[in-house]
């Protein structure tokens, strides 16, 4: 019987450590997204009013999956001692991956490989030397937050960013693309209950001219067209231009065989959907 109770105990402590190792690795990526937001936030300050806070969540988690993200501090250093004295800042930011830790430079460039395109598309730089500069301050603020304080969910949660403005914005009208919300039901491309809005396939600012070519008629250019959320319609338009969507990615296959909506549906499938948040 004692041994039956020891078991059990066991059993109850490695559940309690394995959840605590969630919820540890829950509030790191909280505090990383919004430590990530906010280094943005403070190069271009446009961000804070725009409708992309779904896209910067994205290219935060993207960033967060390279795994170890600190800083050797010992490469300035030219003893190679015992690092005792280094191992409270030598956090590993995905503790599924036990990667070395690597100097700021090689951190820096794995980062800027990652979100060089995307911080073009989403107008968040317009240049290699500012992108790089953005992705150092990323390293030091987040090496400086995760050695200045033990985050706790509830005194981070709210600095975070929200998919919860999808459901309350104003689109602004963005690009002159969007159309007015039609009833709930499966987005098109990342499959979630959401609200909805129908995507031209062919942009309605190229109606004419693919008209007046013989490439549509008029009646292909009002018509056709694919129910899908806010976030994979805003997604499409900051990614793709009128031009290319008209031309080519006028279906919604061809539009899933571009690499970078692909990725954003893929991503932005597990995000929580409509039902999910009343």
């Amino acid at each position: 019987m004692n041994k039956t109770n020891k078991t059990n105990s066991r059993k109850t402590t490695k559940i309690a450590k394995q959840k605590l190792e969630t919820q540890k690795k829950l509030e790191k990526l909280i505090l990383f997204k919004a430590t990530f937001y906010q280094v943005l936030c403070d190069h271009n300050p446009n961000i804070i009013a725009s409708d992309d806070a779904d896209s910067i969540e994205y290219l935060a988690e993207q960033v967060w999956n390279l795994g170890s993200l600190e800083v050797n501090n010992n490469d300035d250093d030219n003893n190679n001692n015992n690092n005792d004295n280094n191992n409270n800042n030598s956090e590993i930011i995905n503790d599924n991956k036990s990667s070395s830790l690597l100097s700021e430079q090689e951190i820096v460039t794995k980062i800027y490989e990652i979100v060089k395109d995307d911080f073009i598309i989403f107008e968040i730089c317009d240049g290699e030397e500012k992108c790089l500069q953005i992705c150092r301050d990323i390293i030091e603020k987040w090496n400086s937050a995760i050695t200045s304080s033990e985050p706790t969910v509830s005194t981070i949660h709210n600095t975070t960013i929200s998919q919860d403005s999808e459901e309350d914005d104003d689109d602004n009208n963005e690009e002159e693309e969007e159309e007015e919300e039609i009833e709930p039901g499966t987005c098109s491309l990342c499959r979630r209950h959401m609200r909805l809005s129908f995507h031209h396939l062919i942009p309605r600012m190229m109606h004419k001219r693919v008209v007046t070519k013989g490439i549509f008629t008029r009646l292909e250019c009002n018509t056709r067209g694919i129910k899908i959320c806010k976030t994979c319609h805003r997604c499409i338009h900051k990614m793709i231009p009128h031009a290319q969507l008209a031309l080519k990615y006028n279906t919604q296959e061809m539009l899933l065989q571009h690499e970078g909506i692909s990725k954003f549906v893929q991503w932005n499938s597990k995000q929580k959907d409509y039902r999910a948040r009343k």
